[in-house]
């Protein structure tokens, strides 16, 4: 037993006399990948490229050091890309399920995520409660975001909510983590929502100016609304399959049932170029005017009214004033008896 202590102790001795020190903030990612032996791999923090590497044998190995954890992406190509959550220690990434392990962070995310998986795929069996379940996912996601608060986990767990939450909500988080305030994608959600509530329900609209889409010449939405009806502003794009959808199945029919009761008005948004809104009014059963947008520069209607993803259904009032927004399949019917009922 003595021989073992001494040998411990002039080992650490050794260590000590040599100068040598472990480093604290050291990483190590081991990763996995098939398929892409001789491509170039890259360790990629924001637009900064922090290693670059070249897949061997179906296998790479970043090191280097991190002294604030953070969320980083290792990327090869457009359909070989994932995230790890960088920080000290051995990290383990396989691009086969994409989610790291090895460390504090990225094992508690493994974590959630197996939980959720578990719960998505319950609520799709067969006579699942599929809104109770649902309800389940957004706890167990909420919780891991109070648990992680301040984190990058937190972070990022936080930003899939934030479109979901209030405008207090997000302001007042974002001034309690200065990590939170200072992330680009949180910075736009909190200007959106300030955007979107001044543009909420019983707040006036605000007119929008492009070109029909069938005649090329300026439309403005005002000329709708100038009619004398509520209408219904449907903002798409022609490569959306949920705008697509929506039309086909929703608005198509409340568009036949409430002749002569509300407009429609499509407002063309984040195209490439008319002439694909065009061929998708060809493919769709649109029979309301389309006002075309444009793509997505400062311009875009979308940013006046706060708008991050479509399709955005709102219903405004022949006075011009927002009744509802952000509708989709029966809640337009909802929204527009609602409205209908009032005269």
């Amino acid at each position: 037993m003595k021989q073992i202590f001494f040998a411990a102790v002039a080992a650490l001795a050794l260590v000590a006399c040599s100068g040598e020190k472990s480093n604290p903030n050291a990483y190590t990612i081991n990763g996995i990948v098939t398929g892409a032996d001789g491509e170039t791999i890259y360790l990629i923090d924001g637009s900064d490229t922090l290693s670059v590497e070249t897949v061997q044998n179906g296998a790479f190995t970043f090191k280097g050091d991190v002294e604030v954890p953070k969320l980083v992406r290792i990327f090869i190509s457009r359909q070989l890309n994932g995230e790890v959550f960088l920080e000290p220690g051995v990290i383990s990434f396989n691009f086969e399920d994409r989610l790291p392990t090895g460390t504090p962070l990225n094992d508690a995310n493994k974590e959630l995520n197996d939980k959720l998986l578990a719960i998505d795929k319950a609520s799709k069996a067969e006579n699942a409660n599929a809104d109770s379940l649902n309800e389940v996912f957004m706890a167990v996601l909420n919780e891991a975001g109070v648990e992680h608060a301040g984190d990058p986990l937190g972070l990022d767990i936080f930003k899939a909510l934030a479109m979901m939450k209030p405008l207090a909500e997000i302001d007042s988080v974002m001034k309690l983590y200065p990590s939170y305030a200072a992330d680009p994608t949180l910075q736009d959600i909190l200007e959106s929502k300030k955007v979107m509530e001044a543009t909420g329900a019983g707040k006036p609209y605000i007119d929008i100016v492009g070109v029909d889409a069938n005649t090329g010449k300026e439309f403005k939405l005002s000329q709708v609304l100038a009619k004398g009806k509520p209408v219904i502003v449907d903002f798409w794009a022609s490569w959306c399959g949920p705008c697509r959808a929506e039309i086909n199945k929703y608005l198509s029919k409340y568009a036949k049932e409430y002749k002569n009761k509300v407009n429609f008005v499509g407002i063309a948004v984040w195209e490439d170029g008319i002439d694909d809104t065009k061929k998708a009014m060809g493919e769709l059963p649109i029979t309301w005017p389309v006002l075309f947008a444009g793509g997505r520069g400062d311009d875009s209607p979308t940013n006046a009214y706060g708008i991050n993803g479509i399709p955005h259904i709102m219903l405004i009032a022949p006075d011009g004033t927002i009744l509802a927004r952000d509708i989709r399949g029966t809640q337009i019917k909802e929204a527009i008896d609602k409205a209908l009922a009032k005269k």
